[in-house]
């Protein structure tokens, strides 16, 4: 398995490729880079199979890399001290997320998915389609872990998200679903500019806002009837203007 290594922490680097060489026998690192600029053509250039990532790199962030790729040909494992960037890794069907120190021990069952992946060519085939999908700024897809297996579906075709303690409830334009994660962690996946928290238990995608009644509820494109707090409200009519 051909490995990169993109990081600009030259201790971090040292490190995770010092355990790599001594641990794995399948592993070959065949380059390193420490910057957006320096790891796209590295990557192109190398073809690898899988690339370490850290997050926070010396030019930008892991995620401005990813988006220059018209096409993800490579398993990713992010490698990050702040645990604020697992959501964003996350929307990247990422093999594994790594959080410093390293663990050796987590760092084994990563790279062991990984190769396991890789010699699965069907299951390989999926992830990097799904990796493609969430850098394609045409097709955005949100893919949810449920009790009845792993969905995927387009984020325009999410009309709410309801709120039920933990539990989070997609309402969608043919169908609903429940996972197992609260509103809040959705609320950051899926960005401030495509949905709007309307209430405590209500994200709405913007998209599927048809109107405001005097009550100060805002009816959706599938007729639901959902309340807006007094704080949004102002917000909420913003966008009815800006439609004008």
């Amino acid at each position: 398995m051909k490995v990169i290594i993109v990081e600009d922490e030259s201790a971090a680097q040292k490190i995770l490729k010092y355990m790599l060489e001594n641990f794995f026998q399948d592993v070959e690192i065949v380059a390193t880079a420490v910057g957006i600029k320096d790891a796209y053509s590295t990557i192109n250039f190398h073809n690898p199979d899988l690339v370490f990532l850290d997050i926070k790199l010396a030019d930008g962030t892991a995620f401005e890399l990813l988006e220059k790729f018209s096409n993800i040909h490579f398993g990713i494992i992010f490698t990050t001290a702040y645990n604020e960037f697992a959501i964003q890794a996350f929307k990247y069907s990422t093999i594994d997320y790594l959080l410093k120190p390293i663990n050796p021990m987590e760092l084994q069952k990563a790279v062991k998915r990984a190769i396991e992946l890789k010699k699965d060519k069907d299951k390989y085939r999926e992830l990097l389609k799904l990796l493609n999908q969430y850098t394609d700024k045409k097709i955005q897809k949100i893919t949810l872990h449920t009790t009845q297996g792993k969905c995927m579906f387009p984020k325009e075709d999410i009309i709410r998200l309801a709120a039920d303690g933990s539990y989070t409830t997609f309402i969608l334009k043919n169908k609903k679903v429940t996972v197992s994660k609260n509103i809040k962690y959705y609320e950051k996946l899926l960005g401030p500019n495509d949905f709007v928290r309307t209430h405590q238990s209500h994200l709405v995608n913007i998209q599927h806002i048809m109107s405001l009644e005097s009550s100060g509820s805002i009816i959706l494109s599938n007729g639901d009837k959902i309340p807006v707090s007094v704080r949004k409200r102002s917000f909420i009519k913003s966008l009815f203007k800006n439609k004008k």
